[in-house]
């Protein structure tokens, strides 16, 4: 059972594996659980007085499910230990899949500068492949050209890969653009749900 969030917690200026462990009573639930209203009620109660953190907050819950959903053997036990981002295709993106090998930039990714992991979304033809990218060990070239304005703890990146072959395990799956039996769209469906939690909060805090 998630413990309730009190408002007076929110004294938190920046998103990272020691805010993870703080965080974790509040936000730390197995996507099977059936009862996620408590989850929805902490990221309220965040989103009135710290918006960024529930954006961060958010971004890397996406990330942790989809793996959670497809693959847990990749997916750290502990919820602190690692951060994830998760970013939907973007007009500017360039990355291409094609015969298990990538390459090209993805554009506006909130977490990347704090995160292990990251779950993009590439188009491939009638669908789109869910690729895990291990930033650990993928050769990569993270960019950040914007100022932190906003939202300043999330600080949205730019990532490059250049013939990158991916391992098996790391191709989640694809989705058929129509498909709405797919595992996927559960968790996208979350995701839609948390900026509408956080639009909510911000209008409840004006």
């Amino acid at each position: 059972m998630l413990s309730k969030y009190q408002s007076q917690q929110t004294a938190i200026n920046h998103f990272d594996k020691t805010t993870l462990s703080l965080l974790k009573p509040y936000f730390h639930m197995m996507f099977a659980s059936d009862d996620k209203i408590p989850w929805f009620h902490n990221l309220l109660e965040i989103s009135k007085h710290n918006l960024a953190l529930a954006h961060c907050i958010q971004h890397n819950a996406t990330a942790r499910y989809l793996l959670e959903t497809c693959s847990t053997s990749l997916l750290s036990n502990d919820f602190h230990d690692t951060i994830g981002c998760y970013s939907s295709v973007k007009s500017q993106d360039t990355l291409k899949l094609e015969n298990n090998r990538i390459t090209g930039k993805k554009y506006w990714v909130s977490n990347l500068h704090v995160a292990d992991f990251g779950i993009m979304r590439i188009p491939t033809r009638d669908a789109e492949a869910y690729l895990m990218f291990d930033f650990h060990h993928l050769p990569h070239v993270k960019t950040f050209e914007c100022d932190q304005i906003g939202l300043e703890m999330s600080r949205p990146g730019t990532f490059e890969v250049r013939d990158y072959e991916f391992q098996s395990k790391h191709i989640l799956g694809q989705r058929d653009y129509l498909d709405n039996q797919s595992p996927f769209v559960k968790i996208l469906n979350f995701h839609d749900y948390c900026f509408v939690t956080n639009y909510l909060g911000c209008l409840m805090r004006l």
